[in-house]
């Protein structure tokens, strides 16, 4: 298993959506966004817990006339400059990781959900490594709408934790 790369410059900054996508990546066949994982709602699609796109089968039906929410939508491993290795791919490694656009204290928060069949135990083990040598916080979710595992420093855990006790969303809105 390819070890996370140390990055010190990595641990401070966040990849932003809107960052682009790698000219060395792309999709493929790789539909796990539009699998229910993630909620997708939109005039022409509606994608959440039980309701996968209609137009995700083997990879998009619909890629090159895919809907607005769609196109803006990048994951983290298609993001220019992700450090995510090409085995992390979502269709391969049963996790989903976005691009890391929340930030916490400063420091760029990881967000990963599991997708597909669930993730490869070496999936879980190099975003936790990658965790600890980035020095960067990890939420992690194994199911749509279940408990945050959450991963990183004390104080990050207990400030997921006062927000848990308060029932207040981790990431702001409904």
């Amino acid at each position: 298993m390819q070890t996370p790369p140390v990055d010190r410059a990595a641990t401070n900054r966040g990849v932003r959506i809107g960052a682009g996508m790698s000219p060395e990546r792309g999709c493929g066949d790789c539909s796990a966004c539009c699998s229910g994982v993630l909620r997708i709602e939109s005039a022409e699609i509606s994608v959440g817990p039980g309701r996968p796109c209609r137009h995700c089968g083997t990879g998009c039906g619909i890629y090159q006339s895919r809907p607005d929410v769609c196109r803006q939508f990048v994951c983290g491993w298609l993001v220019h400059g992700s450090p995510l290795p090409d085995w992390m791919r979502p269709d391969r490694s049963g996790v989903i990781v976005l691009a890391a656009e929340r930030l916490w204290r400063g420091l760029a928060v990881d967000v990963a959900l599991a997708a597909g069949r669930g993730p490869r135990k070496n999936a879980i083990r190099w975003l936790l490594d990658f965790s600890v040598v980035q020095r960067r916080p990890l939420l992690y979710q194994e199911e749509v709408d279940g408990p945050w595992i959450v991963y990183g420093p004390g104080e990050f855990r207990d400030d997921i934790e006062r927000l848990r006790k308060k029932k207040l969303p981790l990431f702001g809105g409904p």
